[in-house]
């Protein structure tokens, strides 16, 4: 006598996993966009880092715009001594000076740029104490 499943417990189980997959799904999706997120603060954080020891060492910051080659992102990895990811990843990132209006002294606002679809932004500003905050440098 040959030992097989049905037709019946096969649709069973592929109907249970079917289900488990639709509760766990969200939850991997949600745990894959916080490790993202983790990744570009990350990264913000130790370019902020570099930048403030380049300025103390020069009295200038490096603004630079999201690379586009390797060359490029060499060229930040070189000047800042750091090392970021090879362009075309999963995040941008760049660096703008800007000038408040209570100082005249430039500060630098540190921005990395979700390369999706869906558009997300992380910055952090050189006065800021805390970790990355969401949003665009302004």
């Amino acid at each position: 006598m040959k030992k097989a499943f049905t037709l019946l417990e096969v649709v069973i189980i592929t109907v249970v996993i079917g289900i488990l997959a639709t509760f766990a799904l969200p939850q991997y999706l949600k745990f894959k966009e916080k490790a993202l997120d983790n990744e570009a603060k990350g990264y913000i954080t130790t370019i902020l880092s570099a930048e403030k020891i380049r300025k103390t060492e020069t009295t200038s910051y490096y603004s630079f715009a999201a690379p586009t080659s390797q060359s490029q992102v060499d060229t930040i990895n070189d000047t800042l001594e750091i090392f970021l990811p090879a362009s075309g990843g999963k995040w941008n990132y760049s660096a703008k000076t800007y000038t408040p209006s209570v100082s005249t002294d430039p500060q630098i606002c540190v921005q990395a740029e979700r390369n999706m679809a869906t558009k997300r932004y992380w910055r952090m500003y050189d006065t800021d104490l805390d970790e990355p905050e969401e949003g665009q440098c302004s």
